[in-house]
């Protein structure tokens, strides 16, 4: 368990009765003053506790000591040319970035930043648009790609790209079209997809060697995958007449009912097995965290209309409130993340182990969206 100077800390268990009612239990009592967090004490030379047995959350009580570094908001770097906005989608441990740039309305163009200098990912042709949504360890890409011509479309393909190299490699669909929205260590990549033109979408998962299996839950209408861990588990959406659920796959092959959720919002699984999104606890709807037993809990401190985005693996959680970007890990609440200058509102859209942030900025006087990175003078223990 993480130490802050001048802080004993209290581990709590947080474990979840037969009547399904949350028990705290405190093994010691030590400060004044208690703040519940996801994780230890930030920004100190420590290791982040692991998911205890049976699902329960490890969750430390801090007091005094430093305050986390500050937070730096950069606008990346774009490509040479005119764009209609940009936006970066995900970053690796590497701190390789993957985004877009809007060339025209709806028609994006792949990014790769390394060191923060642009490069495009290949695309066949300048009549595709792709974009980018997931980056793995290897620098691995998985997103999808259009041919579009003279008005004419065809339907968008899952694609990935590989590296070294970065070709593309287009993905199977069940029949008609399909979205790749993230990709593990494993080159394994998960998504959605559809049998026909008007069809329900259905989860989906590819193999490293891209075979397609069909996820979608018995008696579900549709559903997504939206995240998958390195260990292999899968997390997403289902919706059962009309009221969508939170939904995991386990790497044994059974499944489990997060309960209903908001916005569609499932966003990501870190290798703790934890899930973070968007839910009604205890009549608020906010972000929330799923322990590895599906056992919903509030992020401290977020609130009412927040919006749980995504987790890294090491357990930092990103989220947006209105117009703030923010992000937790044991701070007391939440920490709102910087405006770059101008700018009138922002999204985080993921965050790797060391804590770094991608996604995008807007509005104010900036005259186009931004894509943007946050960083902090020390990594995440």
């Amino acid at each position: 368990m993480a130490l802050r100077r001048g802080c004993a800390p209290l581990v709590a268990r947080l474990t979840e009765t037969s009547a399904g009612l949350l028990m705290l239990n405190l093994h010691r009592s030590s400060c004044l003053v208690a703040v519940v967090a996801l994780t230890g004490c930030a920004d100190q030379a420590t290791t982040a506790p692991s998911a205890l047995a049976n699902g329960q959350l490890p969750v430390s009580f801090c007091c005094g000591g430093g305050s986390p570094s500050p937070w730096t908001a950069t606008k990346l770097t774009l490509p040479t040319g005119t764009w209609v906005s940009s936006t970066a989608k995900a970053i690796n441990d590497s701190g390789v970035i993957v985004g877009i740039v809007e060339v025209a309305t709806y028609k994006y163009r792949p990014v790769r930043w390394v060191n923060g200098t642009p490069s495009y990912l290949v695309v066949t042709t300048q009549e595709h648009w792709a974009v980018p949504n997931a980056i793995n360890a290897g620098g691995d890409v998985a997103g999808q790609i259009q041919w579009i011509s003279a008005n004419a479309s065809t339907p968008v393909k899952p694609i990935r790209w590989l590296m070294p190299g970065g070709l593309p490699q287009p993905l199977s669909t069940l029949g008609w079209d399909g979205w790749a929205l993230d990709i593990n260590n494993a080159r394994t990549v998960v998504g959605m997809s559809r049998a026909t033109s008007g069809g329900a979408k259905h989860a989906v998962k590819w193999s490293s060697a891209g075979t397609i299996t069909d996820l979608n839950p018995l008696g579900a209408t549709w559903s997504q995958a939206s995240g998958i861990s390195d260990i292999g588990e899968i997390v997403g959406v289902a919706s059962f007449a009309g009221v969508v659920h939170g939904w995991k796959w386990k790497v044994d092959n059974s499944q489990l009912d997060l309960g209903v959720v908001f916005n569609e919002s499932v966003g990501d699984i870190n290798t703790n097995s934890e899930v973070v999104g968007t839910a009604l606890y205890n009549g608020v709807s906010q972000a929330v965290m799923w322990t590895p037993n599906g056992m919903k809990l509030p992020i401290a401190g977020a609130g009412s209309g927040t919006i749980g985005v995504s987790t890294s693996n090491g357990r930092r959680v990103i989220g947006v409130n209105g117009t703030d970007a923010w992000t937790s890990r044991s701070d007391p609440a939440p920490v709102k993340l910087p405006f770059p200058i101008g700018a009138g509102y922002t999204y985080p859209a993921d965050v790797n182990r060391c804590g770094s942030i991608v996604g995008h900025a807007a509005g104010g006087s900036l005259p186009i969206q931004t894509a943007v990175r946050w960083t902090k003078a020390t990594c995440d223990p």
